[in-house]
């Protein structure tokens, strides 16, 4: 699931830490059906189109995903709003995130991808 008018913008560039800005339009696929007249980004592309691709585009060593960790969404994300999205890596083979709204800093998802080694991708 990719939704190729994503374009994100690199806002903070560390070893460890990652920042990235995006706006998810309303004429994106990701709202299309997820609800009609009431539009919620659905957490699965929060996930994978957004914070799995960040992820490991900014560390590409990274291996296959295995699990999330401490998966939480606090906040319903509408369409046409400014995300920034934190990523840190604490360790070889874990990512935590944070996603919030840009404006207000309010926070809309959060916790841990874990990945097996680079070596156990097939």
């Amino acid at each position: 699931m990719t939704d190729a008018s994503l374009d994100f913008k690199l806002d903070r560039d560390e070893p460890l830490l990652r920042e990235y800005l995006t706006t998810v339009g309303e004429d994106s696929e990701y709202f299309r059906g997820h609800f009609p007249g009431h539009p919620v980004l659905p957490g699965v592309a929060q996930m994978e189109a957004i914070v799995f691709e960040l992820a490991t585009r900014a560390w590409p060593d990274l291996g296959a995903l295995r699990e999330l960790r401490r998966l939480k969404f606090c906040r319903i994300i509408p369409p046409n709003n400014e995300l920034r999205i934190r990523l840190e890596r604490k360790e070889a083979t874990k990512v935590s995130f944070v996603m919030s709204l840009n404006a207000s800093a309010e926070k809309c998802s959060s916790g841990v991808l874990c990945f097996g080694d680079k070596q156990d991708v097939g």
